[in-house]
């Protein structure tokens, strides 16, 4: 099992929690994005617990990362983060859960091996489920594949210059790419498109 929250003493507590169910027989901390994908790229996982708001490109990047890397590891994802588009972002990046760090320690631990199962988890008070997690569409669903991975680095910060030379392809594509999201998106400029990722929960708000 891996546990990735950037806050160590929650970390610490969530691994003694883990640490006395004997139905797990390992747990290991990762503190940020680049350490958490370090790890996964050296040993399988069968759970990651992932927190929303990570350093670097945060929770929702992340889990989309984990699911490529490791599709077996199944995903939860915990945080204080209670808004139902933030929710449905993660679950579409490939998370099989979302619990809320507010819940009482019994309700995480049912999560956890609710989606060790393989069952989807939403905390109680998600009842009836909001629409948008059930499949609404989400503004970044209009994004194709590629441009999401232009859109996520744009709103790191990168040039157009700096996310071709990232992707190995020529700057007047990644320009294209940029005209057609932010008419996708509706957006005027790399702020709002920056306004757009932190409402999704794609980059860090803090």
């Amino acid at each position: 099992m891996l546990i990735v929250d950037d806050h160590p003493a929650y970390r610490a507590g969530m691994h003694a929690l883990l640490a006395h169910d004997p139905r797990i027989r390992s747990v290991t901390e990762a503190g940020s994005v680049s350490e958490a994908l370090a790890i996964a790229k050296s040993r399988p996982f069968d759970l990651a617990i992932v927190d929303m708001v990570l350093p670097e490109t945060g929770g929702v990047s992340l889990v989309r990362e984990l699911h490529t890397q490791q599709p077996a590891c199944r995903l939860l994802a915990l945080s204080m983060i209670d808004e139902s588009i933030r929710i449905a972002e993660m679950l579409r990046a490939g998370a099989t859960g979302y619990a809320l760090k507010s819940q009482p320690v019994e309700e995480i631990l049912a999560a956890i091996h609710a989606v060790l199962a393989g069952e989807r988890y939403l905390p109680p008070q998600m009842t009836p489920v909001p629409p948008v997690i059930d499949g609404a569409p989400l503004p970044l669903d209009r994004l194709t594949a590629r441009e999401r991975t232009v859109f996520d680095l744009l709103v790191r910060g990168l040039t157009s210059r700096s996310v071709a030379q990232h992707l190995s392809i020529a700057r007047r594509t990644i320009d294209a790419h940029r005209r057609h999201i932010m008419r996708k998106l509706g957006a005027r400029s790399i702020v709002d498109l920056i306004r757009l990722a932190m409402r999704s929960g794609s980059i860090n708000t803090t």
